[in-house]
């Protein structure tokens, strides 16, 4: 190569990048930007879903593991919000009026920006699809933009390239070897400290806090207003709003029919949610004994058999099957339906629908099932699931979340901790542990 050409190419590298690239970079950070806002927003107000993220949907899942939160409390996409802004400001010394220096520090700060977006993205897309094992569609979004932010940086940046001699300095404004592998180093540490944060503190689950609010404030409440116990079979909750008659045909029922506390649950067999739910009712129908049961009120979230469900999310193809596959086994033969709904929920996933069939024909026989599936109680049944599920939910839908647990004196969702759950059917509902003998 000429020197000429050489010095050609090192004028080039140490030359402002042009309008068309800064302009260029900023539009792809600034859409990456409203994306992770937006989602921080949504994080930040309880109760609220992205577009487009229906209940129990796959980026509801994302969105509402442990992995969407850092240190428990602060939103990852917060992060992302920062890392983006950071990224715009240092656009502003590759002007083309600014100095070599100034230039050179600002393709330190893109460069360290870029290593920790493109981290941060290879991390978020490995969790999606080998921890949580689904997909949030503006999660991917935004990793995307990173990811072409990111090459926009590293493909332009002066990394001391362009040498006249190979024994001469890096031109001036470009990153020299030594200070490339510092601010690589020092972005992989970042992004590092995004896992760590994450193990070590686990945040909450995606949970309404209005019952909560009444076990801080309203203790005396509780006392002073023990639950009404439940007498021939009739069941009031919500203070006195809601009256459940345990002698209709389609209240299917865990536990004892005269339990002297009865709890309703709406949920859906195909709901993560919900699944990991079920252990926690098993412990405290040990913790409670015969004194509490749960009225089962599967709500599919599936569109073929919910009016509400603008689109059936994968993994609840067969929402619809289950839920009418487990009424039926209730209509059929009571005594077997605590064995059905139980065996539904185990596992990670739910049961196909021709697995589920087959579970039901062993309990109840062929015959008996063919029969209690064409009563029409069972669809009229899950529709009244679906419109107790919608007048339960709130003005501001912060009660909309599955399984929904109604009680005596209010309404909670999501995934509690073993305590709170404990907590809430003690104060809210009034039941006490049966004394160890």
């Amino acid at each position: 190569m000429s020197s000429s050409n050489q010095n050609a190419t090192t004028s080039w590298r140490i030359a402002p990048p042009g309008s068309l690239w800064l302009w260029s970079v900023r539009i792809v950070a600034l859409a990456a930007l409203l994306i992770a806002g937006y989602l921080t927003v949504v994080s930040l107000n309880e109760g609220a879903r992205p577009a487009g993220c229906g209940p129990d949907s796959a980026c509801e899942q994302v969105l509402g593991s442990k992995w969407s939160k850092w240190l428990g409390v602060v939103p990852v996409s917060a992060t992302a919000v920062v890392l983006y802004a950071l990224t715009i400001a240092g656009t502003v010394f590759l002007g083309p009026e600014t100095l070599p220096l100034e230039r050179r520090r600002g393709w330190i700060m893109l460069t360290l920006a870029a290593v920790m977006i493109a981290g941060a993205a290879a991390w978020f897309v490995f969790l999606q699809a080998i921890v949580i094992k689904n997909w949030c569609a503006w999660c991917m979004s935004g990793h995307g933009l990173g990811v072409t932010l990111a090459a926009l940086i590293v493909c332009r940046a002066p990394f001391g390239r362009g040498r006249a001699q190979a024994d001469s300095p890096a031109p001036v404004g470009a990153i020299t070897p030594p200070m490339t592998g510092i601010v690589v180093v020092a972005g992989l540490v970042a992004v590092g400290l995004v896992p760590v944060g994450q193990v070590l503190v686990e945040s909450k689950p995606a949970t309404s806090t209005a019952w909560l609010d009444e076990i801080a404030t309203q203790p005396s409440v509780a006392t002073a207003r023990p639950a009404v116990p439940n007498r021939k079979g009739i069941v009031w909750a919500m203070n006195g709003q809601l009256r459940f008659d345990l002698a209709k045909p389609m209240m299917p029922l865990v536990g004892k029919a005269d339990a002297e506390f009865v709890v309703i649950e709406v949920f859906d067999y195909c709901c993560g949610h919900c699944r990991i739910t079920q252990p926690r009712i098993a412990t405290a129908r040990k913790r409670y004994g015969e004194q509490l049961a749960f009225v089962v009120m599967p709500m599919p979230l599936n569109s073929d058999c919910n009016r509400t469900v603008r689109k059936t999310q994968p993994g609840f193809e067969q929402a619809c099957d289950l839920a009418r596959l487990s009424l039926a086994v209730w209509s059929a033969d009571r005594k077997s339906f605590a064995a059905m709904h139980e065996w539904l929920f185990e596992g990670e996933k739910a049961p196909s629908a021709k697995d589920a069939r087959a579970r039901a024909i062993e309990l109840v026989g062929l015959v008996d099932l063919q029969v209690a599936l064409a009563d029409p109680l069972i669809n009229e049944q899950i529709r009244k699931n679906i419109d107790l599920h919608e007048r339960t939910s709130g003005k501001d839908n912060k009660t909309r979340f599955l399984p929904k647990f109604i009680l005596r004196r209010g309404v909670f969702t999501g995934v509690p901790k073993e305590q709170l759950f404990f907590d809430a059917l003690e104060s809210i509902q009034g039941v006490k542990p049966v004394q160890k003998q």
